[in-house]
């Protein structure tokens, strides 16, 4: 009788009569769960390849194996639950379960592939609660998800079909030569995978943050970021926020220095503000836009920055004079009040307040952020049978025959905003075909389009007699990606062609001509409509200027969509690009280098102060939207 706590001994299952046959099935059985286990890791390693291929991220053998760290992990546990859960079956049918399951994570993984390409984001809560909130409007983008390059040279759907396919045929063999076994594995082999397990969890503990976040596996990671929290406390954000070099002055402050430029400029009545959906400087020239370029020699012109590439941030961003929260998090939405322009020339002026849209105004709650932001009446355009909708709203052709008329019964003083779709994914222009796509020549088409209906308006506004002694302000929301440093759409790239955008001042009287091209934000929009409207007092916080009274470039800092990813700084002729996630941090010299080919090395000194300047812009903008 065995003593109690001994372990039973194994029984030799390969005798000497073994035949090869048999050997070969139970080395199957022995490999295919571990097989189905490894198929977790494929979704990285397509990653990184992509990374490799278009993010200029440079894995090699080493960095891979680090990089897999948390996948490892994920894979080893779904290894020993496979193993175990296949000695416990009692039928085939609930060992098929196992590896039904282990196929559902992959197809998770997969997703926070695909999500990683195109936003550098992992999925994680704040991602899934946006796609959840917003999923009727995205539906647009789904083309774009499954039918572009994911790697390999495939389109993710034929990539999931690919996979999916090699690993149903893998779950098949493996329910073939599957076969219950009521012995329990030893103490030994359950103490040696307990003790690979916990190895794996803290070489995933020890592993640094990758850029973008490479290193993090969706599964594994908030149990591995709960550790590092414990571990490594983070700076306090009080006193990085109190070293923020642009924080927000009263708008008198910064409209006490005398005008540099435009100084005889007579106070105008109105304002009319368009938000020129994705148009980038980049695209901007005499042949595609040459309305806007008319306008641009006839104004007062600005090379303008973003300060988050992103639509409704944009819109805070421009009225408020302020940066936006920065991350994904519309937090502009929340409260009932922003201090803005909008209140203050509601309150001074007795100005009335509107925004008109051909966007649907209910995505990311921005009718919410305008109201806030003091937006008295909101309107979407009608609906134009001919000209069809998207997903994201409606033909600017009605919207720009509406708003002349709407304008011209409209009480003076007014304010107003208005927000287009023309040049907005998926670009569209007449005549375009299904063949077309949506890369950039699609995209410099709908600009042509978008440029022409500019026209249209403008021509509605002077028949209406709205024109006359009314600011025109012309701004886009953000640029546009084209893989020109590897990077597709926006939100998540700092580089040019997507956070330089144009930004024009005009009148049809011609008092605002000036030949110099300026360097702008956002911010600086609202400052400066005050200046020219003649509202020289005002508590309104900015964290921008009037450009009529600028003695020299200001600082600018860029964040991306989705916290972690990216930062900038630009000043004087040199920008920073900063990735939290992974620490990396080079520069480029914009006045020899301003398509941004060659990145420059950081010294010790010099990565020190920048990196702290862009945490503290960080921790600034993060405590003004908590407080």
């Amino acid at each position: 009788m065995q003593e109690q706590g001994q372990e039973e001994p194994e029984q030799d299952v390969e005798g000497p009569a073994l035949r090869p046959p048999a050997r070969a099935l139970l080395a199957a059985r022995a490999l295919l769960p571990w097989l189905l286990a490894a198929c977790l890791l494929v979704p990285k390693l397509v990653l990184i390849r992509f990374a490799n291929q278009r993010m200029f991220m440079r894995y090699g053998l080493l960095e891979t194996l680090v990089a897999l760290q948390q996948d490892l992990l994920a894979a080893a546990l779904a290894g020993v639950l496979l193993v175990a859960w296949g000695r416990r079956a009692t039928t085939r049918r609930v060992h098929a379960l196992g590896g039904l399951a282990v196929g559902c994570l992959l197809v998770v993984l997969f997703l926070d592939m695909r999500v990683r390409q195109l936003w550098l984001r992992p999925i994680d809560l704040d991602m899934l609660s946006y796609f959840v909130a917003n999923l009727d409007d995205l539906r647009s983008g789904g083309a774009l998800f499954f039918n572009h390059n994911a790697g390999l040279g495939l389109t993710f759907h034929k990539l999931l079909v690919l996979f999916g396919a090699g690993y149903g045929a893998l779950w098949a063999a493996s329910l073939v030569v599957s076969q219950p076994s009521s012995r329990p594995p030893s103490r030994r082999t359950r103490r040696a995978n307990a003790a690979v397990l916990v190895l794996l969890f803290v070489a995933a503990c020890c592993v640094g943050q990758h850029r973008y976040r490479t290193e993090e596996n969706v599964l594994v990671s908030p149990a591995v970021n709960l550790v590092r929290s414990v571990l490594h406390s983070d700076a306090d954000e009080r006193e990085l926020a109190a070293a923020f070099d642009q924080p927000a002055r009263p708008l008198a402050e910064v409209l006490a220095p005398p005008r540099r430029i435009l100084a005889d400029v007579e106070p105008f009545t109105n304002v009319v503000i368009v938000f020129m959906e994705s148009v980038r400087l980049k695209s901007v020239d005499p042949q595609r836009t040459p309305v806007l370029r008319r306008l641009a020699r006839e104004g007062l012109e600005a090379r303008c920055y973003t300060c988050l590439p992103h639509s409704s941030k944009a819109y805070y961003a421009v009225l408020c004079g302020r940066h936006p929260f920065p991350g994904i998090e519309m937090r502009e939405s929340l409260r009932p009040r922003s201090e803005s322009l909008l209140w203050l020339v509601r309150e001074q002026l007795g100005a009335n307040t509107r925004v008109y849209s051909s966007a649907y105004l209910a995505f990311e709650n921005t009718s919410g952020l305008l109201t806030a932001a003091g937006v008295e009446v909101q309107q979407e355009s009608p609906a134009d049978p001919e000209a069809g909708e998207s997903s994201f709203g409606k033909s600017d052709a009605a919207l720009y025959a509406m708003v002349p008329r709407e304008l011209a019964d409209a009480p003076r003083p007014f304010v107003c905003g208005v927000i287009n779709l023309a040049a907005h994914y998926p670009y569209v222009y007449p005549g375009k075909g299904p063949s077309d796509g949506d890369g950039l020549e699609s995209y410099e088409r709908s600009l042509v389009r978008a440029d022409a209906q500019l026209e249209e308006l403008l021509t509605g506004l002077r028949e209406q007699g709205v024109l006359d002694d009314t600011l025109l302000v012309l701004v886009g929301d953000h640029g546009e990606s084209f893989g020109e440093h590897g990077h597709e759409v926006h939100n998540n790239s700092l580089y040019e062609e997507e956070v330089t955008v144009p930004l024009v001042f005009w009148s049809a009287d011609g008092r605002l001509r000036h030949d110099q091209v300026l360097v702008a934000q956002q911010i600086d929009v609202a400052p400066t409509v005050a200046d020219l409207l003649g509202l020289q007092d005002g508590e309104l916080p900015v964290q921008g200027r009037s450009l009529l009274r600028a003695e020299g470039p200001a600082p600018i800092y860029l964040t991306t969509f989705f916290e972690g990813v990216g930062q900038a700084l630009i000043e004087d002729g040199t920008k920073w690009l900063y990735e939290p996630d992974g620490g990396r941090l080079v520069k480029f010299d914009l006045l020899a280098d301003p398509g941004e080919q060659r990145p420059q090395e950081v010294g010790e000194a010099e990565r020190e102060r920048v990196v702290q300047r862009l945490q503290a812009f960080r921790a600034y903008q993060r405590r003004a939207f908590a407080e």
